[in-house]
């Protein structure tokens, strides 16, 4: 069983604890469906273990379905279900290990990574986070309502949006309206993007068309999405970092970026294919002339 995917991180209610967020899409055509009346269905497990040096910090084992209404749904190669699953576990660094099994078949997969876990204190700004939906929180308590992008990958031609959640916690940013900026580089350290967002507690609108938030206010948590151009992007893999914004240059570039708050995210011409840049591109492309 093959599958794409990534963690990611938020505020638990306390610093002491970080909401680690485990997410992976997997092509419908890894799966054994079965027919169901008039609509198809299929079933993996998952396992996940998260261990520090030999101790087993949390195990968790999950059952998950996929239901399709047409048949050729079930042999798609493109991101089909997505598996997310939210886990509280204490900073540091942490192993984890993943294992996928087909319901329907012997067919497994297995993989595994080394995390640092971040620690969130009063005051610091969790890295932006691609998502396909998302709702503010109210608290750090709270458990997110959102459906993460496993992929974060944009298709040039077939998406026009890539959004991201930017959460702020009680500190020195929490004013009533937190304005941040973004800045999107390439590989090579160039940027492509100059902007900016603002996080705010839900008292009043998003105030351009880069952000927005639904969270009530509650002096916990803010937050803004970002909404990138992916026409306006570029090929190839880019960082999105979020900075403290200099009240003399709203629109400057940032001398410097809070420590940690970066995420990459890659903009392609397929799904399945990733090019660095417009030249690379072309030579893809002269096989198919």
């Amino acid at each position: 069983v093959s599958y794409v995917g990534t963690t990611h991180y938020l505020a638990g209610a306390k610093p002491e604890s970080t909401l680690a967020i485990v997410t992976f899409s997997l092509p419908n055509r890894a799966l054994t469906f079965t027919r169901e009346g008039g609509r198809y269905r299929a079933a993996y497990d998952v396992v996940l273990d998260f261990r520090r040096d030999t101790n087993t910090l949390k195990r968790i084992v999950a059952h998950e379905e996929v239901r399709v209404g047409r048949f050729r749904e079930t042999v798609r190669d493109e991101e089909g279900g997505i598996f997310q699953q939210f886990v509280l576990l204490p900073p540091g660094a942490a192993k984890l290990e993943i294992t996928t099994r087909d319901a329907g078949s012997t067919r497994s997969g297995a993989a595994g990574t080394t995390l640092q876990i971040p620690r969130f204190d009063p005051g610091s700004i969790a890295p932006p986070l691609p998502v396909l939906r998302a709702r503010a929180r109210r608290s750090r308590a709270a458990t997110p309502d959102i459906v993460v992008s496993p992929r974060a990958t944009g298709v040039l031609g077939r998406d026009s949006i890539l959004e991201f959640l930017v959460e702020a916690y009680e500190g020195p940013l929490q004013s009533s309206s937190t304005p941040l900026q973004i800045n999107v580089g390439d590989e090579g350290g160039r940027r492509v993007l100059v902007d900016t967002v603002t996080l705010t507690d839900g008292t009043r609108g998003p105030p351009s068309d880069s952000a927005g938030s639904t969270a009530r206010p509650t002096g916990e948590v803010r937050s803004g999405r970002v909404r990138l151009p992916v026409s306006r992007l570029g090929l190839g893999v880019l960082s999105l970092g979020v900075s403290e914004l200099a009240p003399a240059a709203a629109r400057a570039p940032a001398t410097t970026s809070i420590e940690g708050v970066e995420t990459h995210f890659v903009v392609s011409i397929s799904e399945g294919l990733t090019v660095s840049s417009f030249d690379e591109m072309l030579s893809y492309l002269r096989h198919f002339t």
